[in-house]
């Protein structure tokens, strides 16, 4: 049947194909007469085609509508139907406007859910300004406009380096993502374009930590929240968890421990390193001045730029594998590893005019910074 242009099948399998056609939303009755009707309306006789089902005496059928129209009781015998017609279709309309309101402002009905990785999964312990990539892909339906990275126990966020959007990385600290909030344990991006698995996916954040000191693990955990549904949703699982740990295995040995002071002979020793976790990265290398026991002095680095001390990944110092030491360690300066257990080389060339001793002493540390 038709009501207000929306049809309806109201006959039973027994009558499939039956139908009312253009049904009055007034209170009517319909006579069949040779396959027309009657409607009789304030005083009016209107012709509406009619089409009943037939094999029974008496049916009864009973529907809704919809949700914003009324309600409508059908009985009738083969030869007349009357059509009941009552209010509640302004309650029934209400009750839409409310639901459909509710919909809006209640977190019941907006599941947010998406899968979020954290890189690297293992640092060394002492690391300053260490590099993490946050990634977070919104799953099925998600819509995001706001997202918070909260640090574990034991990592200090230094800074935030960028947030990109979408499979081109496109950076968004300019256009989308320009309100943040950024704290020693938490960042905070709010996005001026909503967010979902299909359009500015994934969230790419990347910051900078501050290791702890001893080992410890944690769990870099993430909340993600639609501002319009005011709801807010997990991310993170086992995926974002990060295990500080002193990352490098090393044992030392004196290669060649005599020279001649002459500006050109050296002291050389070797680092046999082995690592702790399957992690790529750079090793990074500093030590302190050298001193004796009469408390004589010798620099590894002059005033002038000159320095006396180099590790290299050979013995052969013909490499691009290798750095000039200092006694702090350089930004982004040491040798490209991968967690394949190898030696590294420090040459101490001895400059003129040093002290004689054979009481010289230093102290040396590694840092491995993990590769995100």
């Amino acid at each position: 049947m038709e009501v207000n242009g929306a049809r309806r099948r109201f006959c039973d399998e027994d009558y499939a194909g039956s139908k009312i056609e253009a049904i009055s939303s007034h209170v009517a009755s319909f006579d069949i007469a040779g396959g027309r009707a009657f409607e009789s309306r304030r005083g009016r006789l209107q012709h509406k085609p009619v089409y009943a089902c037939s094999g029974k005496d008496k049916a009864v059928w009973q529907f809704l509508v919809s949700m914003a129209k009324s309600h409508y009781d059908f009985t009738g015998y083969a030869s007349r139907i009357t059509i009941y017609y009552t209010k509640p279709h302004i309650l029934f309309m209400k009750l839409w406007m409310l639901l459909a309101a509710l919909l809006v402002i209640s977190p019941v009905f907006a599941d947010l859910t998406a899968n979020a990785t954290i890189s690297p999964r293992y640092v060394d312990t002492s690391v300053i300004n260490q590099t993490f990539v946050y990634t977070i892909v919104p799953l099925n339906e998600t819509l995001i406009n706001r997202t918070v990275i909260s640090a574990p126990a034991g990592y200090q966020i230094v800074s935030l380096q960028d947030v990109t959007l979408g499979v081109t990385n496109d950076s968004c600290l300019s256009t989308a993502c320009t309100q943040r909030e950024i704290n020693s344990t938490q960042i905070t991006v709010n996005f001026s374009s909503v967010i979902n698995n299909s359009v500015n996916s994934p969230v790419i954040i990347t910051f900078l930590v501050n290791t702890s000191s001893s080992a410890v693990t944690g769990n870099f955990t993430s909340s993600i929240h639609n501002n319009t549904h005011n709801a807010t949703g997990a991310s993170g699982l086992n995926y974002t968890i990060v295990v500080t740990q002193p990352m490098l295995n090393i044992s030392t040995a004196m290669t060649k421990g005599t020279a001649i002071i002459n500006g050109t002979d050296y002291w050389e020793f070797r680092f046999d390193l082995l690592y702790n976790a399957a992690q790529d990265g750079l090793v990074q290398f500093r030590m302190n001045n050298w001193i004796d026991s009469a408390g004589q002095t010798m620099n590894i680095l002059l005033s002038n730029g000159t320095t006396y001390a180099t590790l290299s990944n050979q013995s052969n110092l013909n490499t691009t594998a290798k750095f000039s030491i200092n006694t702090t360690y350089a930004n982004s300066v040491g040798i490209n590893r991968t967690n394949i257990p190898g030696s590294l080389y420090l040459r101490m060339f001895i400059p003129l005019g040093a002290n004689l001793s054979s009481t010289w002493s230093s102290t040396y540390n590694f840092l491995f910074r993990a590769y995100p």
